[in-house]
């Protein structure tokens, strides 16, 4: 019985992530956390054990869409490592912080996060680009497959420092980091769209 719940918030959570564009940690951790309130069939879900299992499973849907991307030659490889070397250890720390953090607490900050990211996903598309200084950043140029081109930009500085409260938060909280990251690239990377 157990095995089957758990299939089918993995189901719904990919399937509801996937139509968000978001992933299933959001589905995911709650999920974990409600079940874990029936102690005949799930004992011990802690949020700490939720946060785990939804970083586990996105794992392998973040490898998947990568291989894609891959495929597509759509992957900035140079600005993914600068991004990662503020999200790395932002993770950590969300990680490390999320081990003292108790059941009530967790689902209070975690409700907090929720509404925030409905928030962002609400204004998404009034978010205006912030103009790059050419001198002030690094400048990158993408064709697209159509021919147009984009331009982007961004401070170093500030774009590790962007996704290490990105990584901190998918640390905490067990959800990826795209229904943060992808908002603040529109408002602070793009410079210039066809």
């Amino acid at each position: 019985m157990e095995w089957i719940i758990l299939v089918m918030i993995g189901l719904i959570a990919g399937s509801v992530g996937a139509m968000a564009g978001l992933g299933g940690g959001i589905i995911v951790v709650p999920a974990l956390l409600f079940v874990g309130t029936f102690p005949d069939y799930f004992n011990g879900i802690t949020p700490q054990v939720a946060v785990g299992t939804s970083l586990i499973v996105m794992i392998f849907t973040g490898l998947s869409s990568t291989l894609s991307y891959m495929r597509h030659k759509t992957i900035d490889y140079k600005s993914g490592f600068i991004f990662f070397a503020g999200s790395g250890p932002g993770s950590i720390v969300g990680a490390w912080v999320n081990k003292y953090i108790h059941i009530q607490q967790f689902n209070l900050y975690f409700g907090i996060f929720i509404v925030l990211i409905g928030f962002l996903l609400i204004i998404r598309n009034k978010l205006k680009p912030v103009p790059l200084n050419k001198n002030s950043g690094v400048l990158r140029h993408f064709k697209d497959n159509y021919g147009d081109t984009y331009t982007y930009g961004y401070h170093p500085v500030l774009a590790i420092l962007i996704t290490f409260i990105v990584g901190f938060t998918s640390g905490l909280f067990g959800v990826g980091g795209g229904s943060l990251i992808v908002p603040a690239m529109i408002i602070l990377f793009l410079t210039s769209m066809p």
